[in-house]
């Protein structure tokens, strides 16, 4: 046995068991190696890969962890290394050399040799996907990291792309005339002075199309994105429309700081921020600046299980309770009820989640119609074509 490679699996076992799900699996791992400080920060980063591929399909029937951890790593990494390699080796029939075949061809080759072993089971929540998802395509994205995406700010797209060269940053994917930009993930995009001068925001490729539902914004048009977060759709929304007045809100006040820093930094104009429960009746009726038939717009990107961006978090695979999909849904209904007294008869709300499952998505829409709203017009984001989120969104108009 090779004593390198084994002592680093050794590690990667210990980050596997004592991994409890009490808290996000990136979270865990940064606490893991602050007490680990002799790995060197690339014994960290092959550390950190290995884990989150196991997790990729850590719900596999009939194999021990050690043949869990292989048999992922084989079918999600496309380059060899000795760690990688020793784990094929030492727990698999495979042949190391067999990295450097196809998905399918991989896929085949572990399913007959592992019956266990299922591709577009790979989602354990398949029966609740929407039916305008491609399942297998949906499932086979989890074997592939999304990419880090950004988007370049107006104006500022030919000194961010010189910076980007100079730093020897590789493209992966490219839209929008060169302002939307995929590269690998683990990029190390905030070292830049552009990223620091706000000149692009780290935005997935998904969520920036989301921008189309924003069609035939008027220039005096009073926007109101209820659930901010830092955010990230409200800076798209600005950049987009320059002239709308916008306020941002959101339940989480540090959050709040953030947006504000971000806003900030990014040189928006002509907007506010406040803290707001919108399922707390009293902090509606206290709010002043709240006023029936106020907002042309409503931006509701609302609170969800984030199924749709689990392949950069897929310790969710193992610990997501499907029971939860159902509370979801009723916020969002709430979420919904609670911001229509705001909204001007005929103004549009615009109503997003990440998520993948149709109980939050078109059920939602479903309720809505019923309750005040007719449906203008709906989209899947289908991020697992790009290596993206996927997201949904739909335009209600206010009856």
């Amino acid at each position: 046995m090779k004593t390198r490679e084994a002592n680093q699996l050794s590690i990667i076992r210990s980050i596997i068991h004592n991994y409890a799900f009490d808290e996000p699996l990136h979270f865990f791992l940064k606490k893991f190696f602050n007490r680990h400080r002799q790995m060197g920060s690339r014994d960290r980063k092959q550390a950190a890969a290995l884990v989150f591929n196991y997790f990729r399909t850590e719900k596999m029937t009939g194999c021990s962890p050690d043949e869990k951890l292989a048999i992922s790593n084989f079918l999600c990494v496309t380059k060899n290394s000795p760690l990688v390699d020793f784990c094929i080796q030492s727990f698999t029939p495979f042949n190391f050399d067999d990295l450097l075949l196809t998905q399918t061809e991989k896929i085949n080759l572990v399913k007959k040799n592992y019956p266990g072993f299922s591709a577009g089971e790979i989602f354990p929540f398949n029966n609740e996907i929407s039916e305008a998802l491609d399942v297998n395509l949906f499932n086979r994205s989890f074997l592939v990291q999304p990419y880090a995406w950004i988007r370049i700010r107006s104006g500022m797209k030919t000194e961010t792309l010189e910076e980007i060269k100079n730093n020897n940053l590789e493209f992966c994917a490219v839209h929008n005339d060169m302002h939307c930009i995929g590269f690998a993930s683990g990029s190390k995009l905030t070292d830049l002075d552009s990223w620091k001068k706000g000149w692009f925001e780290i935005q997935d490729f998904s969520s920036q199309r989301v921008g189309s539902m924003f069609e035939n914004v008027e220039a005096n048009s009073k926007i109101w994105d209820c659930c901010s977060g830092s955010g990230g759709k409200s800076l798209l929304l600005k950049d987009l429309f320059p002239e709308v007045f916008l306020i941002a809100s959101d339940h989480r006040k540090n959050i709040l700081k953030n947006a504000e820093i971000r806003f900030r930094k990014a040189g928006i104009k002509n907007y506010q921020l406040y803290s707001l429960n919108l399922l707390n009746e009293n902090d509606l009726s206290d709010s002043a600046w709240l006023k029936p038939d106020l907002f042309d717009c409503i931006l509701l990107d609302a609170p969800c299980s984030g199924s749709g961006t689990w392949q950069r978090t897929p310790e969710m695979l193992t610990c997501f309770n499907e029971n939860s999909i159902q509370h979801f849904s009723a916020t969002q209904k709430k979420l919904i009820a609670a911001v229509r007294p705001f909204l001007k008869a005929g103004g549009r709300l615009i109503y997003v989640t990440c998520s993948v499952f149709r109980k939050e998505n078109e059920e939602v829409i479903s309720h809505s119609e019923e309750n005040g709203f007719r449906l203008e017009s709906s989209e899947w984001f289908k991020g697992y074509e790009s290596r993206a989120d996927t997201l949904f969104a739909a335009r209600l108009i206010k009856t």
